[in-house]
């Protein structure tokens, strides 16, 4: 611990940094800016004065929930803009610190943003209109997800090999290619329903996929995926659009303990592309998919936003999607 403080004053020092102390004193524990860390146990959780705010977010949001809705089924919360800014900042931060995943609160962030969208400053200091009962009581369930969470390790547990999926939607179907322990496996299905848009079929295929291949042994998934934008949310843990976000809402629900990480793979280079069109898979394509796993060969971007073949051309640039979603409920 010394030699890391020495450190840290020798760069203090190159950065001419003033300081209110260059006494060295080796401590088990510290708050930073909101956060507590436990060196003896490696964890980190929220100080006590940031779990007081909570507190107090919790239990005023709870007290209007209690109160009822209105013949509208709305709740009022009477604060505004600027306040609820405030709230979800608090619960935005405590939700990183103790790593709480984002997608299980999709209808508070969403409320958030859409009330947000002012198009004059004053509209800061106008109180919010009512929000739907439901929202409200999602809101109090977020704060207290965050007020109570435990202690969660300081770094993250390190990537190890295991499952990987090669994963692909078609407008006919969805298919993948698991390989674990050197041994693969392909499979695949058509849809009992036409999609109209990779938004839809690609999470949904991904799910297929993980409900086919992943068993209890498994612990770390990686996903290889050749649309950008679902590859994005799986790694960030949320998403806007409602099919990712349900996606992730699904595995953390069903896979709480397994470690799942998103990776970019080009449309011309996924092996699970031909099992997703009902066609057999291509030897040659699978080898050097496999050849390749830890380069960057396979995640060149697609030109078209992150869709591939011929079936999203409609959808692949325009951002009035087909967003329906009744396959993913």
């Amino acid at each position: 611990m010394h030699t890391v403080a020495k450190r840290f004053l020798a760069r203090a020092n190159e950065a001419r940094a003033v300081l209110n102390s260059t006494k060295i004193d080796v401590v088990s524990s510290a708050d930073i800016l909101g956060e507590h860390y436990n060196l003896a146990t490696q964890t980190r959780a929220l100080t006590s004065k940031t779990r007081t705010k909570v507190s107090i977010v919790q239990k005023y949001l709870d007290e209007k929930v209690r109160q009822g809705p209105d013949q509208a089924g709305m709740i009022d919360l009477h604060i505004s803009r600027r306040e609820l800014a405030a709230i979800v900042g608090v619960l935005l931060f405590g939700s990183r610190v103790v790593s709480i995943p984002l997608c299980e609160h999709y209808w508070p962030l969403r409320t958030w943003r859409e009330l947000m969208a002012v198009t004059h400053w004053d509209e800061w200091a106008s109180q919010l209109p009512p929000i739907p009962a439901n929202t409200a009581k999602q809101f109090v369930s977020w704060a207290s997800a965050v007020q109570h969470a435990k202690p969660v390790p300081i770094t993250a547990e390190a990537s190890a090999p295991g499952l990987v999926l090669f994963v692909d939607a078609s407008a006919t179907g969805w298919g993948v290619v698991a390989v674990r322990d050197g041994g693969t496996l392909c499979d695949g299905q058509r849809w009992s329903d036409s999609i109209g848009s990779s938004v839809v079929a690609e999470p949904l295929a991904t799910w297929m996929a993980i409900c086919r291949t992943v068993n209890a042994n498994d612990k770390h998934i990686t996903i290889f995926s050749d649309h950008l934008p679902l590859v994005y949310a799986g790694n960030k843990g949320y998403a806007k659009c409602f099919t990712y976000n349900t996606l992730l809402q699904k595995i953390t629900a069903t896979f709480p303990e397994k470690i799942f990480r998103f990776e970019h793979i080009a449309g011309v280079n996924n092996p699970s592309d031909e099992p997703s069109r009902g066609r057999k898979i291509d030897e040659k394509k699978l080898q050097e998919a496999l050849r390749h796993l830890n380069s960057n060969v396979l995640q060149v971007k697609n030109d078209k936003n992150g869709e591939d073949g011929p079936e999203w051309e409609a959808t692949a640039l325009n951002p009035l999607k087909n967003l329906s979603t009744h396959q993913m409920g």
